[in-house]
């Protein structure tokens, strides 16, 4: 049976310091897009310069036509921001605990399933919640919170089985 390869420890951490504050600043720029109200300003301001790069587009629509593998200019702060979210998640879902066991990937495995069903319903429920825009924001987040969801599970189960261990001596 291949075992599945996880990061050290540490990487829980770092993760954390990651995925918490671009989660954050992603939330207060959906909300300045769909809405307009700033709150402390865009983070991700599209007038800013450095991050503004010439860059090739797979497929776009322009004038009503789609167009293929066009080079156009684009801020990449929302993609940089997308990626340092998903990076900082993967570390959150697959970095040790401490005294990892085949338990705890027995655990594991039963905090993914879970993950899996319930950012599904999620995604059921937000696609008669959200529209427009919003929705977009919607798919975005789900890119990410099926490991968020999934670390969550992990924590409470890997949590409520240490206080049974304790309860019990």
């Amino acid at each position: 049976m291949d075992v599945l390869k996880l990061l050290p420890r540490g990487y829980r951490y770092f993760g954390l310091i990651l995925t918490v504050p671009t989660f954050f600043i992603f939330l207060i720029d959906s909300i300045y897009f769909e809405t307009g109200i700033t709150v402390g300003g865009s983070f991700f301001d599209s007038s800013s310069d450095f991050f503004t790069r010439t860059v090739y587009n797979l497929v776009a629509f322009q004038h009503g036509e789609i167009v293929f593998f066009k080079e156009i200019k684009n801020n990449l702060i929302n993609e940089f921001g997308l990626a340092i979210m998903l990076l900082g998640s993967w570390m959150l879902a697959f970095a040790r605990i401490k005294g990892e066991d085949e338990f705890s990937q027995q655990l594991r495995l039963q905090s993914m399933s879970s993950a899996l069903v319930w950012n599904s319903a999620l995604l059921l429920l937000f696609n008669f919640l959200f529209y427009d825009g919003m929705f977009f924001f919607v798919m975005i987040t789900q890119l990410f919170s099926f490991s968020l969801i999934f670390s969550i599970i992990f924590a409470l189960k890997i949590r409520k089985y240490r206080k049974g261990l304790s309860n019990e001596e």
